[in-house]
């Protein structure tokens, strides 16, 4: 049990991760969160041995179209988690089952798999950070604490597909 299941869902509409994520600066966070999200060995090597679009076999033959769809759909996962109001968990279970059958081996010959917890919290804080870092240098948060309730807005969103293992303090993270 971690210490967010203590607190007030800081999630919904009025909430300040709700009013960052309303936020068209957001837009800006696209391109981080793929660099971010595949930072990791595993990470890369699932995207590269599963990916549609940023995949290894499907480099050649991927336009911008495809591209742009795929940044879209991440999003709408992602961000659609905070606006789906009462959907939230069906989007929750279906991020998590998304990445059932993201496993392989890795160079070394180690395997992997989307959900082991320390390539998942990693992929998650992938995700995070960008948004983090965005707002904070395109808009600045009005306080430590506003910034906080932010960071615990989105642990409490992976908490959602099973992210575990990140630091409750954002200065910790």
């Amino acid at each position: 049990m971690s210490q967010n299941d203590h607190q007030p869902d800081l999630t919904g509409p009025g909430s300040p991760l709700y009013q960052v994520l309303s936020d068209g600066v957001m837009l800006y966070t696209a391109l981080p969160v793929l660099v971010f999200a595949v930072a990791s060995e595993g990470g890369g090597q699932g995207v590269d041995d599963h990916d549609r679009v940023a995949g290894i076999h499907a480099r050649g033959n991927v336009g911008l179209g495809d591209i742009l769809d795929r940044l879209l759909n991440s999003a709408d996962m992602v961000i659609g988690l905070v606006f789906a109001g009462d959907e939230r968990p069906v989007v929750a279970h279906a991020i998590h089952e998304l990445h059932r059958h993201i496993e392989g081996k890795l160079r070394d010959g180690s395997r992997y798999h989307a959900w082991n917890k320390d390539l998942w919290a990693l992929t998650w804080a992938g995700i995070l950070k960008p948004i983090m870092t965005v707002y904070e240098e395109l808009r600045g948060f009005e306080s430590k604490a506003f910034r906080q309730d932010v960071y615990t807005g989105l642990l409490q969103l992976g908490e959602g597909f099973r992210v575990r293992g990140l630091p409750e303090n954002y200065d910790d993270f």
